[in-house]
């Protein structure tokens, strides 16, 4: 509500007021004309009082934030709490903060500090009052996974640039789906399949391995077999010796569609490449690793022979660690290093 008053060197006055001295007289207010003057500034800030609301006596200087909790599961709620001090560090309690989420994706807040997680993320939630602010930091997790289950319980694969896409389902304890899980992807054999981040599963050489998917510990596997692809100029295997095949071992690999010479050939076991020693277009030695196949007592393996850019190969027995019998009274030492693969005259002895 405007208001205007004339000021003269010689003291105050207002204009039109009926009774009052004239403009430029030098006389003080009569006493009619200094009511009148109180009055309208009374109005004046009356008016003003109502247009902007209440006058702000104690201005909000900082805030502090306290969460119920800074880590929360999807569709989990946190309340948050904001404490309003002024200049002189006194608590302001006649007015609320205004919330805004600074992370809308992941985080959603009400006006009455309420948080609730909408998706895996990490964000910040704004308290204000004024020109003060302060932020907060939330975390959101996924809940507890309880079962993860692929698409697929086995898949059989070809070489070359056989590959299978698997997905996993993963469910918290309610039974309800967890979105966007993190999913640990590991293959037993990275030699015969390998798999990645998103689960897809990729032949690399002819074998069987175990992909499995985890999450929070809890796993679940698909059996990979993979296989050359047929072909008929493909190398043909039709005995191999010794058997069982023997970490370390040199074998003889029997058949037709052999490259005649050793540059020509390459002879893999479950993925693992072994050492070409001589070859003909129906023979050839090879000597396998002393290691690389894993602890185990034994397993069937598959011998692929890769000839001219053709792949063949049968399945084989594969004895990896020796085994021993023990009488009673009987011991057998191993050391660490020979805890898969003891020589073969390391015999046990009575203990006493």
């Amino acid at each position: 509500m405007p208001f205007r008053a004339m000021v003269s060197p010689a003291g105050w006055g207002l204009p039109g007021a009926r009774g009052d001295a004239p403009r430029n007289a030098p006389a003080t207010l009569r006493p009619r004309g200094r009511f009148v003057l109180v009055a309208a500034l009374a109005a004046a800030q009356w008016a003003c009082r109502d247009a902007a609301g209440p006058p702000d006596g104690s201005p909000v200087k900082s805030i502090t934030i306290v969460a119920q909790s800074t880590e929360i599961f999807v569709g989990a709620t946190t309340r948050l709490v904001a404490t309003l001090r002024d200049a002189d560090g006194n608590q302001v309690h006649d007015r609320p903060p205004a919330w805004m989420t600074l992370a809308p994706a992941v985080l959603s807040v009400s006006q009455s500090g309420d948080v609730t997680g909408l998706q895996v993320g990490t964000g910040q939630i704004r308290a204000s009052s004024g020109v003060a602010g302060s932020e907060i930091t939330i975390t959101v997790r996924n809940p507890p996974a309880r079962l993860v289950k692929l698409s697929l319980n086995a898949a059989t694969l070809t070489v070359p640039a056989g590959s299978v896409q698997l997905l996993a389902t993963v469910t918290g304890d309610g039974g309800q789906a967890i979105a966007n899980p993190v999913i640990i992807w590991t293959s037993s054999r990275p030699a015969v399949a390998t798999v990645n981040v998103a689960g897809l599963v990729a032949a690399v050489a002819s074998g069987s391995a175990t992909v499995t998917a985890s999450v929070d510990g809890i796993a679940a596997s698909m059996n990979v077999i993979v296989r050359p692809a047929l072909s008929a100029t493909a190398p043909q295997v039709t005995s191999i010796i010794p058997l069982p095949l023997r970490p370390g071992a040199i074998i003889t690999i029997t058949g037709s569609n052999f490259a005649p010479t050793v540059a020509g050939n390459q002879v893999l076991v479950d993925g693992i490449a072994t050492t070409v020693r001589s070859a003909g277009a129906a023979q050839i030695t090879a000597e396998l690793p002393a290691s690389g196949f894993g602890c185990e007592p034994g397993r069937d393996a598959f011998v692929q022979v890769n000839s001219a850019g053709a792949l063949g190969g049968t399945a084989a027995p594969l004895q990896i660690a020796n085994r021993r019998t023990l009488a009673p009274g009987q011991l057998l030492v191993v050391t660490a290093a020979q805890h898969c693969h003891p020589p073969d005259d390391q015999i046990p002895r009575h203990g006493g």
